[in-house]
């Protein structure tokens, strides 16, 4: 105790030096040369070995985003924290599902691509180009009169009708007034916010389904 009576605490550990962060246990190992499959491992320096891995779409996928530093996207052995992990792992598994579905979605057109109208096609790819998106027909029509100006709005409405029959997209209708497209077209629920006429697929937790 000192002259002042304040008790002064010291370390149980005394000058033994401070714990390993994770930083120094995990290495973030990238491989993105030209000539080689873009590759992004994580190594565990305490296990010895690879404990995550990701390669081709996916890993160029991640080193598109923002959660790696400009320096970690370079091949090399980069630094490395559970942090940055936990991002990398979400960011993933999002991209493997928009990968997936933009998959069925291809695979769906190519089926049908000898019996798809060119307009018809040009207008599927359009909207195949922004998944999770869904586009008022109103949206649809200004977008393809910048592109295509002497086709007329009725006949863009006309081909969004001849998709949804087809079963290309699907059509949520609002009112008689307002329609969305979405190119998932699995039965699901929608949230529409009249305020902002946006549409956006509904939260699959949480949600009720209340029957008549």
């Amino acid at each position: 105790m000192s002259d002042t009576g304040h008790i002064k605490l010291v370390s149980s550990r005394g000058d033994a030096t401070p714990p390993r962060v994770d930083t120094e246990r995990y290495r973030l190992l990238v491989t993105c040369h030209a000539e080689a499959e873009t590759a992004i491992h994580v190594y565990d320096r305490q296990l010895r070995r690879v404990i995550l891995k990701w390669r081709g779409a996916v890993a160029r996928g991640l080193l598109r985003t923002n959660i790696l530093r400009p320096e970690q996207r370079s091949s090399g052995s980069h630094d490395c924290d559970k942090s940055l992990i936990r991002k990398l792992t979400i960011a993933a598994s999002r991209i493997r599902i928009r990968l997936q579905r933009r998959g069925s979605l291809d695979s769906r057109l190519d089926e049908l691509h000898r019996d798809i109208p060119l307009f018809h096609r040009r207008i599927a790819l359009m909207l195949f180009d922004h998944p999770g998106h869904h586009f008022s027909e109103q949206e649809i029509v200004c977008l393809l009169l910048l592109e295509f100006p002497f086709v007329g709005g009725e006949r863009i409405a006309a081909s969004l009708r001849d998709l949804a029959r087809w079963r290309i997209i699907q059509c949520v209708e609002i009112d008689e007034h307002t329609r969305f497209y979405d190119i998932d077209t699995r039965p699901h629920l929608h949230v529409y916010c009249p305020r902002a006429n946006e549409l956006r697929d509904a939260p699959t937790d949480g949600v009720v389904r209340v029957g008549g």
